[in-house]
Order: C-alpha cells, then sequence, then structure tokens
C-alpha cells in the first residue's frame, strides 16, 4: 500500500514539474522594464565584466551591435530585444566562466 501511495506520489510530483515548466515562458522584450536606451546600456555593462574575465561569447557583441544599429534606424523593439538578448549572453558567459573555474581539472588524471 506505502508502495502503491509513493508511486502515485512521485507520479504527481512529476507531472505537476512538466506542466510548471511548460508554462513558462521568457518575457518579451516588450514586457520588459525600460526603453531600449536603458537595455543597451544594460546589455554594454554585462559585456563589459564578461570582457574583464576575458570570457565573452563569440555573438555577445555582435547583438549589441545590432541593437544599436537598429535603433539608429528607429525601430526601438527589435532593438531592446537585441540588446536584451546581448545582456543575457554576456550574463551567462561570466557565470559560465565562475564554473569552469571551479571546476577539479585534476579528475581523471593519473
Amino acid at each position: 500500500m506505502t508502495r502503491s501511495l509513493k508511486l502515485v506520489g512521485l507520479i504527481f510530483l512529476i507531472l505537476t514539474f512538466t506542466v510548471g515548466c511548460t508554462k513558462m515562458r521568457r518575457g518579451s522584450a516588450d514586457s520588459a522594464p525600460g526603453s531600449a536606451d536603458d537595455a543597451i546600456a544594460s546589455a554594454e555593462a554585462a559585456i563589459k565584466k564578461a570582457k574583464a574575465v576575458n570570457w565573452i561569447w563569440r555573438d555577445t557583441e555582435k547583438m549589441l551591435k545590432a541593437a544599436k544599429e537598429a535603433k539608429k534606424k528607429g525601430d526601438k523593439k527589435k532593438a531592446k530585444k537585441l540588446a536584451i538578448a546581448a545582456k543575457e549572453q554576456a550574463v551567462l558567459a561570466v557565470k559560465q566562466y565562475n564554473l569552469e573555474k571551479k571546476m577539479d581539472r585534476s579528475l581523471g588524471k593519473k
């Protein structure tokens, strides 16, 4: 009896987690607070931090450049979207750097 209750509980937990994850959505550029200028400035600051640890991803600066060009052309929605993506990449790059730094590289070596 307790085994079947545990199984039912586990199935319920898995279903709840699955449904919860499928309902999560990434916010759009429209829903993010601030202007395109704010997003670009925020991306520049995040990129500066990533460059400080010499761990910048390949396309991050290209995205920021495209955001600035879109803003220049008057497409503020696209500029904001690209700047937010560039910032996210820069933040993730720094997180990756910190994780790589913490990893024990001596594992598997004899």
